[in-house]
């Protein structure tokens, strides 16, 4: 890829290189006043030098991390020179540099992203990196590779092209961090964490989101959020008769919500306990034989916190549906004056 810019930069050195020394042999009249000019001429020469050095710095730097696009993906010849060409592109529109739009490539390759998908999911990711990048401590990379991998996880994504399923999942993650003080990445984490559930034990994406949401409003991490409901579904589909006598509904009700909507039943679990004292509370836990101090957390803040679960719930089917959230975010820090000389940069 460097061939498409360093020989024509090299061959203008070149060029203008020959128009002097000609000029030198031809006329040697001019001579005094030439090296008059020639004094002048190097601090042009310099900065010339300078601009193109960088250049060629950065075309070498560019087909070095196209290396790295080729490894993971397989991408080779023509195939890998018009993904360059993609990316290239792209930079003249985007506040990401070429470096981070590279890193994306390489990235998608990991994730398994196909050929004829790449270029597509490059461009998705983007908007994913500009919108919701610095939520992540690890910038670019982690964020593309931890919202690259949910995908595959859920019911309601698994049908869903690479592109698509990250403007959606995106949609939501971006629309539940605005109204909120949820953050991308935290929500990012218990996604991946509930996602490794079997697939009867985990609510949908939407769901899940909407629920990570509000357990980090009402203040638990992913970490404790994430193993606290994974062990109350678990022990619930192990004791369904005697949570369904907490619900004070059926056992084959119980089963049923377990195995249809197992957020509902953990919301609906929750609520069982409200109006109870403290007493009441462990005494009805024992016996349940929950002994785990995140599943008392994400019980007692579900409890309290079902109407916030609910409203977040909404707003996350909303974007989801809309995938509309994540676009709009992206427009907004794409045109700011940083972003305009970020691209001014890029081209």
């Amino acid at each position: 890829m460097a061939n498409l810019i360093v020989p024509v930069t090299f061959k203008g050195i070149d060029k203008i290189s020959q128009v002097v020394d000609n000029i030198n042999k031809k006329n040697e009249k001019l001579h005094k006043t030439l090296n008059r000019v020639s004094a002048g001429a190097a601090i042009g020469a310099t900065a010339i030098a300078g601009a193109l050095t960088m250049s060629a710095k950065s075309a070498i730097d560019f087909q070095d991390q196209l290396a790295d696009v080729a490894k993971t993906t397989g991408l080779e010849g023509k195939e890998l020179e018009n993904y360059g060409n993609s990316i290239l592109d792209l930079a003249k529109t985007t506040r990401s540099s070429i470096d981070d739009l590279t890193k994306i490539g390489a990235i998608a390759g990991q994730l398994g992203i196909a050929p004829e998908n790449l270029a597509e999911f490059t461009k998705q990711a983007n908007e994913f990196s500009v919108a919701l990048g610095t939520d992540y401590a690890g910038g670019v990379e982690e964020a593309i590779s931890s919202v690259g991998k949910l995908n595959k996880l859920f019911k309601d994504t698994k049908t869903l092209s690479p592109a698509e399923s990250l403007q959606r999942t995106g949609s939501v993650l971006n629309q539940l961090s605005s109204v909120g003080s949820a953050t991308a990445s935290n929500m990012n984490d218990f996604l991946l964490r509930m996602g490794a559930l079997p697939d009867a034990l985990k609510p949908s994406y939407t769901e899940t989101a909407a629920l990570g949401a509000t357990l980090e409003e009402l203040g638990l991490n992913s970490e404790v959020a994430s193993s606290g409901l994974s062990n109350l579904l678990i022990e619930a589909g192990t004791g369904i008769d005697s949570f369904a006598q907490q619900m004070n509904i059926g056992s084959k009700a119980a089963q049923d919500l377990l195995n249809n909507n197992p957020a509902q039943f953990a919301v609906q679990f929750a609520k069982s306990f409200r109006g109870l004292n403290a007493v009441q509370i462990a005494n009805r836990l024992d016996k349940l034989k929950i002994k785990s101090n995140e599943v008392t957390k994400v019980v007692g803040l579900l409890a309290s916190g079902s109407e916030l679960y609910t409203q977040r719930l909404e707003q996350s089917n909303s974007a989801m549906q809309e995938a509309t959230s994540l676009t709009m975010e992206y427009a907004t820090k794409n045109d700011t004056v940083a972003a305009k000389l970020k691209i001014a940069e890029n081209n």
